[in-house]
């Protein structure tokens, strides 16, 4: 039973044409970071809903968004599911108990579509997250959809084991009342698009909200998404148009450029000059006498009547139709005949073969594909292109040879990965049909026959292939926006997924079930993000996640090299993660520590007792460090550092054990530590560079100069090498190279070799309004993210007046230089506290990259810069409130965490400007007892 199935067209193919404009569907970067999964694990959504019915569930966050990404756990009831209406309506019904959850109202869901896979004995639901538009006149427009957003549920045994929650909360800020009308809308994709002169014919057109990123969140545009089909170039466009302004947002091209026996000559697999004969199952056989048949599965016939047969190839499902010349016949008399390139071209008869070869697949692993598409059409020798094959909706397409090509036709890998995009559309049960998860889809289909990484070898004339699953492509570092490389990581995933499978099973025990995850993980219509939990999903035997499946250990591993998963960014599927305590009052007794231990593997590893979870600090700058115990209370680790003197610096991170290997939080543990101040601090200058760049500078200090010899840039952080995607707060930060596009090219987030650049900033005058004597010293804090080479080849450092106040660890110089590796890489915001207690009046601050040739990594990203004098008590003369009445300061008092009301979470940011910080600060603070004092000098 298959509910909603829109194929609407979709059409893939092997190779790319540079001929042809491809593009790529609209899509953002999903990416995780343990502090802000952390931040949303502990919100008050997903707290209401563990609290409740999904006790004991876990969830991985969409972190632009805020809303659940996806999330499994112990099957929770549905009562009996007996259609797919049923499921839906259960699903709301559930959901309508959690309105924290969905953050939405539930009128906004819509039962989009959805259906049961017998196979796998799952209830597949999709509800479309819409919006209503603004009335005009009195015509009420039908709900808009938000772009691929929504909910996704998967029930199983009577059970929902898996939810994603792409709610969209903030979609409702777009205007959706729109100037564009559809026409204009139509002709703008045309005259807009990559093949305007073209003759076009239109599709369809509807209105959709499209996301996008916008600094640390997103942002959504009203378009017009308008579908087109072309036959000269081969094309079926699909464009979004603003709906305000008739600006073309994004296109692309679903077509993506790749009594007798009767028997056919063909090669082997590829033209690569072996040949093999094979019986022709189930062609078509026309009598002398006019009557009709098809042969057998082995190619067996018996005539009826007459003295003679003509064989054409078609039949058992599939359709040869020659583009270039006449279609292939044999004529045979008692005892049947041989197809040979005398009777058809080579391109028919192994198109025919193969074909027939991947429907028998298809017949065991997805049966309702080869139900609903009955009848594959293979159109070879086509001469309109080159180099080339593709799937249409329908057909299967494949060029002559030619510019060095071999014919598409006469390669096996290249008829399996046609055939593998309709299987992957006409297995669609909910969710979409995206382009850069089909070419994996349809490259696995074609490994899974030829047992070969490599696809399709002499596709090229000289005997080159032209992909291969085999290297670690990983998600996200590696997309590129391009269908058939970007497939290629989740292609990998279960190639690797099939050697993971080898370990517990005979080889073909092995291949038969990746080929049955592979049937039953696609049917969710995910993307590339989404393809790890669906294939769990499929793997699962009894509608309960929360005790993990029959496989999971082996697809967590396998999905993890590829960086998708709960173990893709860290290789664990158990999650060891904080959020930095901020600066502490005097009056804080100890500084409660408080961390998230989650095992999100469901017991594939082992983990250590937790009552040997420590925190490390250190008051004398990483010199040494003391640990304090960390006490297990289900997922959480609370504990404490003791209370410092007052002015005292506390660098401090979390260190376990699981399943042998020791996890820290931060992830590089004493090289990339959290910190904070103990002491009243009286703020002087805070930038948190939202409005302007704060008048900072920046230059190359040496190195050859030229085009991005001098990388610092002020803007929005791009998420590559390292860095992050998000600022510490509002949007915008400071960097070295941010991995953004600038005047049309594309940077790499790489700071460059060779080269020593400095950002510094404008000269801080240096004061105590509480104290006209007071003459240091003075806290300099920031936010950090920092991804640099062991200071043994690459030198980070802060100055303070151009004298070095800081820098990165280094490995001492005897070391050998290969096991010089000790790389300082930040994975989340840390706060980095310093002391300046020199001399002068005023303070410029510098942050300064000294690269060497080798190996480069995203370099400095720095945000919301402050600089404080600190009011230390000279007596413990405290009030009974807890504060502290020294020079009038009357901050202090409280406990020691400095959270956003939770008890668990940070604050630390500026208070001048920008939408980001202001009063991010002094709010903070006061969460944590801890008042800065803000004062202005008369003067």
């Amino acid at each position: 039973m298959i509910i909603s199935l829109l194929l609407g067209g979709h059409a893939l193919a092997f190779a790319p044409s540079d001929d042809i404009y491809i593009g790529i569907e609209p899509q953002r970067i999903m990416r995780y970071h343990a502090e802000r999964q952390y931040a949303l694990r502990h919100g008050p959504g997903w707290q209401s809903f563990i609290a409740g019915a999904g006790q004991g569930w876990h969830a991985r966050f969409d972190e632009k968004a805020g809303t659940v990404f996806r999330a499994s756990g112990p099957g929770i009831p549905m009562g009996p599911i007996d259609s797919t209406a049923q499921a839906g309506r259960a699903v709301l019904d559930l959901l309508a108990e959690y309105p924290d959850l969905i953050q939405v109202p539930i009128e906004q869901l819509r039962f989009s579509k959805g259906g049961f896979d017998e196979q796998t004995g799952t209830w597949f639901v999709q509800l479309d997250r819409t919006i209503r538009p603004d009335v005009q006149g009195f015509v009420a427009e039908a709900p808009i959809s938000v772009y691929r957003a929504g909910v996704q549920a998967r029930i199983k045994n009577g059970n929902l084991i898996m939810l994603g929650l792409e709610t969209h909360p903030n979609a409702d800020q777009v205007d959706t009342t729109g100037t564009i009308a559809e026409r204009a809308a139509l002709q703008a994709s045309i005259a807009l698009g990559p093949a305007p002169a073209a003759a076009h014919r239109f599709e369809s057109a509807r209105k959709v909200v499209l996301p996008e990123v916008a600094g640390s969140g997103l942002s959504y545009r009203l378009t017009w998404e308008v579908r087109t089909r072309t036959d000269s170039p081969v094309g079926i466009w699909v464009s979004h148009i603003d709906a305000h302004t008739g600006e073309l947002v994004n296109v692309y091209n679903e077509i993506r450029f790749i009594g007798g026996v009767i028997e056919g000559v063909h090669e082997t697999r590829t033209l690569d000059g072996n040949f093999s004969t094979s019986v022709l199952p189930y062609v078509n056989i026309t009598n002398s006498d006019g009557t009709a048949q098809n042969a057998e599965f082995d190619g067996t016939f018996n005539f009826d009547g007459g003295d003679f047969a003509t064989v054409r190839l078609r039949g058992g499902g599939v359709n040869i139709v020659n583009a270039s010349g006449d279609e292939g016949e044999l004529v045979v008399g008692e005892g049947g005949g041989v197809f040979t390139d005398a009777d058809a071209t080579q391109a028919e008869i192994t198109s025919f073969v193969f074909l027939q070869e991947i429907l028998d697949w298809g017949e065991i692993y997805a049966p309702y594909v080869n139900d609903r598409w009955n009848n594959v059409r293979s159109n070879v020798n086509r001469t309109d292109g080159d180099c080339n094959a593709f799937f249409d909706g329908n057909s299967v397409n494949f060029y002559a040879a030619n510019r060095g090509c071999n014919n598409t036709a006469q390669i096996a890998d290249v008829n399996y990965h046609e055939w593998g995009h309709g299987f992957h559309a006409y297995s669609l049960v909910a969710g979409s049909f995206d382009g850069s998860i089909s070419e994996g889809i349809a490259d696995v289909v074609s490994a899974l026959q030829t047992g070969d990484n490599i696809m399709a070898p002499y596709f090229n004339t000289n005997g080159s292939g032209i992909r291969n699953l085999e290297p670690n492509r990983r998600y996200p570092e590696d997309i590129i926006e391009q269908v058939h490389t970007d497939g290629l990581i989740f292609g990998g995933a279960m190639w690797d997924l099939w050697d993971e499978l080898r370990d517990d099973y005979s080889e073909e025990d092995a291949r038969d079930l990746t080929a049955r995850l592979l049937a039953g993980g696609i049917r969710g219509g995910p993307t590339i993000p989404e393809s790890y939990d669906e294939v769990v999903v499929a793997d699962d035997d009894d509608g309960d996640l929360g005790n993990g499946t029959p496989n999971l250990c082996a697809i967590i591993d396998a999905f993890a090299l590829h960086g998708l998963g709960p173990a893709g960014n860290t290789g664990s599927a158990v999650e060891l993660a904080t959020l930095p305590l901020g600066n502490q009052p005097i009056s804080a007794a100890q500084y409660d520590i408080e961390a998230d231990l989650i095992d999100l593997g469901a017991g594939c590893v082992e983990a250590g007792d937790a009552d040997t979870a420590e925190v490390f600090y250190s008051i004398d700058d990483g010199q040494t460090w003391t640990s304090a115990p960390l006490s297990a209370d289900s997922e959480t680790l609370t504990g404490a550092i003791p209370q410092q003197v007052p002015g005292t610096t506390v660098l401090y991170y979390i260190k376990t054990t699981v399943d042998g290997e020791n996890l820290t939080a931060p992830s590089g543990g004493e090289i990339t530590p959290l910190s904070f101040m103990v002491g009243e601090l009286i703020e002087i200058y805070c930038e948190d560079f939202e409005v302007s760049d704060g008048g900072y500078t920046n230059q190359l200090l040496a190195g050859e100069p030229g085009d991005g010899a001098n990388d610092w840039q002020w803007g929005v952080p791009g998420g590559l090498a390292g860095d992050p995607d998000f600022a510490a707060s509002g949007d915008r930060v400071w960097g070295t190279d941010l991995g953004q596009v600038i005047n049309g090219q594309q940077w790499n987030g790489e700071y460059q070799p060779n080269k020593h650049t400095r950002l510094q900033s404008p000269e801080i005058e240096l004061y105590n309004p509480l104290d006209e004597a007071y003459s240091g010293p003075y806290v300099v804090q920031f936010n950090r993210w920092l991804s640099v080479e062991d200071a043994y080849y690459d030198i980070a450092r802060v100055t303070f007046n151009a004298d070095e106040a800081w820098t990165n660890y280094s490995s001492p110089p005897e070391i050998n230089p290969n096991n010089a590796e000790t790389h300082h890489q930040d994975s989340q915001w840390a706060p980095q506290t310093l002391i300046y207690d020199g001399d002068s009046d005023a303070l410029v601050i510098g942050w300064e990259i000294e690269s060497d040739p080798g190996l480069h990594f995203g370099g400095w990203n720095v945000d919301d810069v402050c600089v404080y004098a600190l009011d230390i008590p000279t007596d413990s003369n405290d009030d009974e409130d807890g504060n502290n009445g020294n020079n009038g300061n009357n901050g202090g008092g409280g406990g020691g965490d400095n959270v956003d009301g939770s008890g668990s979470g940070w604050s630390y940011g500026c208070a001048s400007t920008g939408n980001g910080g202001a009063g991010g600060l002094l709010a903070g603070l006061l969460a944590a007892g801890l008042l800065v004092m803000r004062r202005r000098r008369d003067d």
